[in-house]
């Protein structure tokens, strides 16, 4: 169970039920309280969920070169009180094709310059593609990579019920200049996604 905290920074929770509690609190607690996972560690993932999520690179540039072509955003959800901004999304294939991440981020806008900001909130293009294109000096750091179990409501819904297996995830910070800007939570499925089966399945914790 997720239990909400109001910690302003992941980098100081102790566990992944606490970062997602901090970095869902007050905006989609409600949602993301269903989640089922458990912690696992990198080789426990699928081939295909891993490299998507195993690296220091940025999902985006993962997602595109994984299925060949360029992402869609689509914000289902967002808030902006001052600098933080926070939103719910998912990537899909360019020209509406299959749902292919679902998010949750939430940033800290006074980390970036204005041309940035003003990219970001116009919620055109993935936030990856604008970091790179701006040449912005970023660092990646994943903290803790999830299973998720396949009954999940939330992800069947925000995968347009593709989800016959598991699902995989990492939660994440997005080093800006040299600041802690941008924590996330990114969950893929993959092509075969969630290939050890049943089993592994049942084993997704409450």
């Amino acid at each position: 169970m997720i239990r909400m905290k109001t910690d302003t920074n992941i980098l100081h929770c102790e566990s992944p039920e606490a970062a997602l509690g901090c970095l869902c609190n007050g905006f989609v607690e409600a949602a993301a309280g269903e989640l089922r996972f458990d912690r696992v560690e990198a080789n426990d993932i699928p081939p295909a969920c891993r490299g998507l999520l195993v690296h220091d690179g940025h999902m985006t540039e993962a997602l595109e070169s994984f299925y060949g072509g360029p992402m869609d955003l689509r914000v289902i959800r967002e808030r902006l009180l001052g600098d933080d901004y926070r939103r719910e999304i998912v990537l899909a294939l360019k020209g509406g094709g299959q749902i292919v991440e679902y998010g949750v981020v939430r940033m800290d806008l006074a980390c970036t310059s204005e041309e940035v900001r003003g990219e970001i909130v116009a919620r055109e293009r993935p936030l990856g593609e604008i970091l790179i294109r701006h040449d912005v000096l970023r660092r990646i750091q994943p903290q803790w990579y999830l299973r998720f179990a396949a009954d999940s409501k939330l992800l069947k819904d925000r995968f347009g019920g593709h989800l016959e297996r598991q699902a995989f995830g990492r939660i994440g910070v997005i080093h800006c200049n040299g600041q802690p800007a941008i924590e996330l939570l990114e969950i893929v499925i993959g092509k075969g996604a969630g290939g050890a089966g049943a089993d592994a399945n049942r084993q997704a914790a409450h």
